[in-house]
């Protein structure tokens, strides 16, 4: 098929239409709908998606794990903004190193998840069919799919002799991290008693002690600090958590580098900011950076207290001073009186930057980047996605949920649906709208219904200019991209007829909803921050260029039967042939946002039979009705509506046009000349 159906368009441009103001809005996020719990269906056929821990993100890849119908989690996915998950692992899969095929690709017992992800390469920890509850081990694979590789699991020797107990639930394994082809891990030797941190090449060779309780830290407390775990790699550097007993509320605890000397503070350490200084330091999350630790911390004695202390904290990896981030004494943007529960939970640390999140006393919460002196508001309640939705809460997030300025965390939406949303940072890339409107030529609407026309200006909207070809349709149906640029609204893909750096025409895609929608445009540098635009369910508009303006009166654009020559005086737009009307002739005019026909012909579908308006139609010169003969999508168009109707006899001169269908006319005042 070709492009002819939009000649509309290619008569606009010849006629010297589509002026372009370009403009750039400054830093912010976009947010982005990657998969929503019990309502996105899985491409397996398996149901629809239950994800389970948080998600991870490198650079624009997103991994997460999913619940199966049996209760178990049963798949690993990837997906990359903008494009729909592909699962990489299930429990079809042998396990390598094992006993049998998986049974249980799990994050039961791990610290906001059992995935992790850095330099392409993901890691996680999974049981198999081995008959007993030690039967456990931990995994490798690329993020984007490929090739499972056995790290460790229930059959790997034990430096001590015998072999790990790998049952993630009784405090013996667990909490994991990897960098620079390295793995660190909690382990224990059940036979031995023994449990400590291991690190291990992600091959599985080369796997040595850290540190074990058979060789503590503080050997001359009466309690030993034995209970040792949640270690963090990073550049070589590791940093893990040591404690007297196993509430460390009540005993000693401290932050390790590498090893029992490199003790970067312990529980008798003030935190900055707390107004007790008796005050009992506990250790929540931490991660390592380069020379950067972030750390969760509270007071233990400031529980159940009305001033409460609890807070995110910074100190060099070689130990020193403490930097205060935030705390619950403390305001942070867009929330009231920040609470610990829900507060400082987990933190996410990349390029010196951290990424936490924080709840108030209303139950609000939001996600927050600090990067090295200050603490910015990334989103939170209240902020709109793409798709029209909002968000009510952010339920959690994992220790890789930063990359690059990119975020991927849960939150719980307006539409009653947890889902896995990204924040995306705009940059002088990204694609920026400065408006929408129905096709100018169609006199430029600020609303528009399913099915309508629309004209996105701004900047970076595209890396070229070009319309669609007949090689870019499937069939009968339009494409929704065009090299790599596509637009949204309320998360429905629209049709994309036209792209250049500062405009794109795109057909409204079908959708019964009614209100303030949600359009955002997509280009290779990432998705736009989205623009609210009105949806009606009706937006009828007809063609009448601006050009066709004459001295303050619009005149409608009608050709006579011969699809050439315009309706109006001689030389009314230069370069184009005019002639009067008069009463009899035949005459076709065309537009958009009339809504349904029949037979039913969606959005984004070549009109391939005649059809008709489903609403009523009427067309007068002032008030005399015209014989309409056809009222309907124009054959082997997209979205393009044609009337072809018979001037009636009215006076001649300058006879105002009044179009309506469904009872609502035109927001247009519109002339055809008429001369006898």
């Amino acid at each position: 098929m070709s492009p002819r159906g939009m000649r509309y368009i290619e008569l606009a441009m010849r006629l010297g239409l589509f002026l372009l103001a370009p403009c750039l809005w400054g830093q912010g996020y976009t947010l982005t709908k990657v998969v929503a719990n019990f309502f996105d269906q899985r491409p397996d056929g398996l149901g629809a998606f239950n994800i389970v821990g948080g998600p991870v993100i490198e650079g624009r890849n997103v991994n997460f794990a999913s619940f199966g119908q049996g209760g178990f989690v049963d798949s690993i996915w990837s997906a990359s903004i903008g494009s729909p998950p592909k699962k990489l692992l299930d429990l079809t899969a042998d396990a390598p190193g094992g006993t049998g095929k998986f049974t249980n690709l799990t994050s039961g017992g791990t610290e906001s998840g059992s995935l992790r992800v850095r330099n392409g390469l993901l890691l996680f920890y999974a049981s198999d069919s081995n008959g007993t509850v030690n039967n456990g081990g931990l995994f490798t694979m690329p993020a984007s799919g490929g090739t499972v590789t056995r790290v460790m699991n229930y059959k790997t020797p034990h430096p001590l002799g015998g072999f790990f107990y790998t049952q993630i639930n009784n405090n013996g394994f667990g909490y994991y991290s990897l960098d620079g082809g390295k793995i660190v891990f909690r382990g224990r030797n059940e036979a031995l008693s023994a449990a400590g941190i291991y690190t291990v090449n992600i091959d599985g060779s080369s796997l040595s002690t850290l540190i074990d309780n058979l060789a503590p830290c503080h050997p001359e407390f009466l309690f030993p600090v034995g209970n040792l775990g949640a270690p963090w790699i990073n550049s070589g550097d590791i940093v893990f958590y040591g404690g007297t007993v196993a509430d460390p509320s009540s005993g000693f605890s401290a932050l390790y580098r590498n090893n029992c000397q490199g003790e970067l503070l312990n529980s008798n350490t003030v935190l900055p900011g707390n107004p007790n200084a008796s005050g009992h330091s506990t250790f929540g999350a931490f991660r390592l950076g380069g020379s950067t630790v972030v750390f969760s911390a509270d007071d233990a004695n400031s529980r159940g207290q009305p001033r409460y202390y609890k807070g995110l904290f910074r100190v060099s990896s070689s130990g020193g001073g403490l930097t205060k981030i935030a705390s619950t004494l403390d305001g942070l943007p867009g929330l009231g009186q920040i609470i610990g529960s829900g507060s400082f939970d987990e933190v996410s640390l990349d390029s010196g930057n951290a990424m936490f999140i924080a709840r108030d006393v209303n139950d609000k919460s939001a996600v927050y980047l600090w990067n090295g002196q200050t603490v910015v508001r990334v989103t939170g309640s209240g902020d709109a996605l793409g798709d029209g939705t909002t968000i009510v809460k952010i339920r959690d997030m994992s220790p890789n949920a930063l990359s690059s300025g990119a975020m991927v965390f849960r939150a719980d939406l307006s539409n009653n649906v947890l889902a896995v949303v990204a924040a995306l940072p705009l940059s002088s890339a990204s694609p920026v709208i400065t408006s929408v409107n129905s096709l100018s030529d169609f006199g430029g609407l600020a609303n528009f219904g399913a099915g309508s026309w629309l004209e996105i200006k701004g900047a970076n909207l595209a890396g070229n200019t070009r319309a669609w070809q007949g090689s870019d349709f499937n069939g009968p149906n339009a494409p929704m991209s065009l090299d790599g640029v596509s637009v949204l609204i309320n998360g429905k893909n629209a049709f994309v007829y036209y792209i250049s750096p500062n405009q794109i025409d795109a057909q409204a895609p079908a959708d019964s909803f009614v209100g303030s929608a949600l359009i955002t445009v997509l280009t290779s540098a990432g998705p736009g921050r989205p623009i609210t635009v009105q949806k009606t369910a009706l937006a009828p508009a007809m063609l009448a260029p601006a050009s066709f303006n004459i001295g303050g009166k619009q005149y409608l654009a009608a050709l006579f039967s011969d699809g050439v020559t315009f309706v109006g005086n001689p030389g009314l737009v230069p370069g184009a042939p005019f002639h009067p009307a008069v009463p009899g002739d035949s005459i076709t005019g065309y537009g958009i946002g009339f809504g349904d026909v029949a037979p039913s012909i969606a959005p984004g579908i070549v009109a391939g039979q005649l059809n008709n308006l489903a609403n009523a139609f009427s067309l007068r010169f002032g008030q005399t009705p015209a014989t309409v003969m056809y009222q309907g999508l124009a054959p082997n168009t997209v979205g393009l509506y044609q009337f072809t109707f018979t001037v009636p006899d009215v006076p001649d001169g300058d006879s105002p046009i009044n179009i309506s269908v469904a009872g609502q006319p035109i927001s247009q005042t519109l002339f055809l000349t008429i001369k006898r």
